[in-house]
């Protein structure tokens, strides 16, 4: 596969955008995964009411959709709750190149989740705020957020070289100092966020007697950290399975990097490897072999040969 952040679209495509007739006539694109991805023509419309019936009936399918308006069009990267979390990341990390092609600065570029946001007020209401979000700013106002909870709650502010808002954690840490010795008695710790609360909290304390019993154990109805322990090193996983919300998964990730210092800060804990997968399932269970036994496995499985004799000389 191709590097994602170069998957181009198609000429079909540009014709289609270019050729747009009327306000509010709309083209919705679909990335097609295949050897070589590529943005494709999925289909036009004629005006929003046909464009909305056609997203009413794909709960969990993400398109782009360009929709002709003046001065700028309108670009919508389209990735509902429901759809998997590597269509959504595909998605996100192909619209910059995209929206290149066919000129970023006469769009204006939203991300929406609903079947309802694609409406005119969503981009002309001022006073709809979140709708008019592009996806950058609404992770930076949910770090705003996280900052002001922080400085409210008494949360601790982790400080780095660079002093960036991506250290910093917005929530509080309950058993900071007592993680490690848990991980002495389970090898497996669940942890969740509590937004009510605005605290990390263990969400379950579990001894995994193979490691493909982690991904029976993590939740599959919401985000989540976990902390793996075997042969004396620590992996981390988040996890945001299929169907949660966006502002759960926005939250788990804003907060991910300041809660692996908050563990090395506070628990002495380094992560030997982290993980970021949509289900469980998606989870490679190969990563957490020991190298040792990698080594001798792949020792014991190379074909022995006996060295063959030098040849005989001639007299």
């Amino acid at each position: 596969m191709s590097n994602q952040s170069g998957i181009i679209a198609d000429q079909e495509v540009l014709n289609a955008i270019a050729e747009l007739p009327t306000r509010y006539a709309s083209v919705v694109a679909k990335i097609e995964q295949t050897d070589e991805p590529v943005i494709k023509l999925h289909d036009t419309f004629h005006d929003l009411d046909a464009l909305r019936e056609f997203i009413d009936g794909n709960e969990d399918t993400p398109y782009y959709i360009i929709i002709h308006d003046d001065p700028k069009s309108i670009f919508i990267a389209y990735t509902p709750d429901y759809a998997p979390i590597r269509s959504k990341m595909l998605y996100a990390s192909s619209k910059i190149a995209f929206q290149r092609q066919i000129g970023a600065n006469n769009l204006k570029s939203f991300m929406f989740t609903e079947p309802g946001d694609i409406d005119e007020k969503s981009w002309t209401d001022s006073t709809a705020r979140e709708e008019l979000m592009t996806e950058s700013e609404l992770e930076k106002l949910q770090i705003d957020a996280q900052q002001h909870t922080m400085r409210n709650s008494g949360a601790v502010k982790l400080v780095s070289a660079h002093n960036s808002t991506a250290n910093t954690l917005g929530f509080k840490v309950v058993d900071t100092g007592n993680i490690k010795p848990l991980l002495e008695k389970y090898n497996l710790l669940v942890f969740k966020i509590d937004l009510g609360t605005e605290e990390i909290k263990i969400k379950n304390k579990i001894n995994t007697s193979y490691s493909a019993e982690i991904i029976e154990r993590i939740s599959s109805d919401s985000p989540s950290y976990c902390i793996f322990h075997k042969s004396g090193n620590y992996y981390f996983i988040l996890t945001c399975p299929s169907g949660s919300a966006i502002k759960e998964r926005m939250v788990y990730a804003a907060n991910k990097r300041a809660f692996l210092i908050s563990l090395k800060d506070s628990d002495d804990i380094e992560i030997k490897r982290t993980f970021e997968i949509g289900d469980s399932d998606e989870l490679d269970l190969s990563e957490f072999n020991d190298e040792s036994a990698e080594v001798n496995t792949q020792s014991a499985a190379k074909p022995k040969f006996n060295k063959p004799k030098a040849p005989s000389r001639r007299r």
